[in-house]
């Protein structure tokens, strides 16, 4: 009562709400025959976002894959679609459950670039190519600040498993694009790269002795660890 009042908003869910699902195929673009990862992002009626996981089914009520969270409001599918299916993925969670959305349409002509894995001095990437392109000539190229840094050309008849070097690259956000021979963007993938380099770090050691063996005593010198990464 008085001046000592708190007030708060909080979203009441409900079985009625209205939520909202959304797909983000890794590259842009979902092909078939292809396994691929699918992010989606779920948000409640009021844009907030929720933790929500659930099963990928196709028309056929048929199970073909499993939607995980992987952090608040974000959630990872693996879905290798096949030609002319469609899938829905269905909430299993009590907030929205059985509720359905339809996955994107995959398609038969593309080609799509995947981040594999990312190392410390690598960036190793998988590009698979299907349809009609699959006997184009492509480029993969490498944009940063509106400049084209690197351009690789792609053998659209196989799977190219590549590794790339980070010190080639700037620091920052890398934007990776395959085009097709008519200058079509056919995938995107955006990488924030971090250049392998050797760090400088002074490192001073004093000895103590001891009856036996000896006590070693280190210390690490971590300023100039700091001044490029700052404290952690």
């Amino acid at each position: 009562i008085g001046k000592n009042n708190t007030t708060r908003k909080f979203p009441l869910h409900t079985s009625e709400d209205n939520i909202t699902v959304e797909f983000y195929p890794e590259g842009g673009t979902l092909l078939t025959n292809n396994l691929q990862r699918i992010l989606y992002r779920a948000t409640d009626p009021f844009g907030e976002p929720i933790d929500i996981s659930g099963n990928v089914y196709d028309q056929f009520k048929n199970q073909a894959g499993i939607g995980k969270i992987i952090k608040k409001g974000y959630g990872l599918i693996n879905l290798m679609p096949m030609p002319n299916q469609k899938y829905y993925f269905t909430i299993a969670d009590e907030y929205g459950k059985d509720l359905e959305f339809e996955v994107p349409q995959a398609q038969i002509d593309g080609s799509c670039f995947s981040l594999v894995k990312t190392e410390d001095s690598t960036l190793r990437v998988s590009i698979v190519t299907t349809g009609k392109y699959v006997g184009d000539k492509l480029t993969l190229a490498a944009i940063a600040g509106g400049k084209i840094l690197m351009t690789n050309e792609i053998d659209g008849s196989k799977k190219n498993n590549m590794k790339i070097s980070t010190s080639l690259l700037p620091y920052g956000i890398i934007n990776f694009a395959i085009f097709s021979s008519e200058g079509k963007i056919l995938s995107e993938r955006m990488v924030y790269n971090t250049p392998y380099q050797d760090i400088n770090i002074d490192i001073e050691t004093k000895l103590k002795p001891s009856e036996k063996n000896g006590e070693v005593e280190i210390t690490v010198d971590l300023n100039k660890f700091v001044e490029r990464f700052g404290k952690s």
